[in-house]
């Protein structure tokens, strides 16, 4: 997307300035998730970033790393872009996603955008054998939750004169709800791999993306 673009010039560009404390050893990905991770980033949404950082690093890569966070954050927020964002080493992240609910589904969708491939590859690998393998259970449950509180919040029923499409009965949030919970039960990601799993047919299928879309 234009905004990955814009994200990867910031990165390159900050990692090239004059005044920039030397690095030494940073290593430093740039993550995008929740909205902006699963590729739908809507006009005035917030891009939410993760600034995705080794641990243990030392004095000089910390003080290098909070200056280029700072730069890339200034730079955005100058050009009117609403961030939302974080920074936080694979094991801070980890910690956070099996502490809230809300944290670890943003992060299922995580995707990066710059920066270290084998730093992202290492928290990817951690998050699904750490966060996902052992809470199927809890999180499938608190996903039926959130859907129950959300629908009496908006209205329990599709027939709404005014509905909320996000968070209402039958909204886009239902339909996220169930791929996060397919992909937690049956590891899948799409909807056309629901049909292969025999979860759904091929006209629900068609039947289902359409109305997504």
């Amino acid at each position: 997307t234009v905004v990955d673009i814009v994200l990867r010039q910031l990165l390159a560009s900050t990692g090239r300035l004059g005044d920039m404390p030397q690095p030494g050893k940073l290593r430093l990905a740039l993550v995008a998730i929740g909205g902006y991770g699963r590729g739908e980033l809507s006009p005035h949404s917030d891009v939410d970033l993760m600034f995705l950082h080794e641990n243990g690093s030392s004095q000089e890569a910390s003080a290098a790393l909070g200056v280029m966070v700072e730069k890339i954050l200034y730079m955005l927020w100058d050009v009117g872009f609403k961030v939302g964002h974080s920074t936080r080493s694979v094991s801070e992240a980890i910690e956070q996603a099996n502490v809230d609910m809300l944290s670890k589904t943003s992060l299922l969708e995580a995707r990066l955008v710059a920066g270290d491939e084998e730093l992202f590859g290492r928290f990817e690998k951690r998050f699904l054998k750490e966060c996902v393998a052992g809470h199927e259970g809890e999180y499938i449950r608190q996903r039926v939750a959130d859907q129950s509180d959300r629908h009496a919040k908006h209205g329990r029923t599709v027939y709404m004169q005014e509905p909320n499409i996000k968070n209402g009965c039958g909204g886009l949030r239902d339909y996220q709800n169930l791929m996060w919970i397919s992909f937690f039960k049956e590891g899948v990601r799409s909807t056309a791999e629901l049909v292969e799993r025999k979860l759904l047919n091929e006209t629900e299928r068609r039947q289902l993306d359409r109305a997504y879309d």
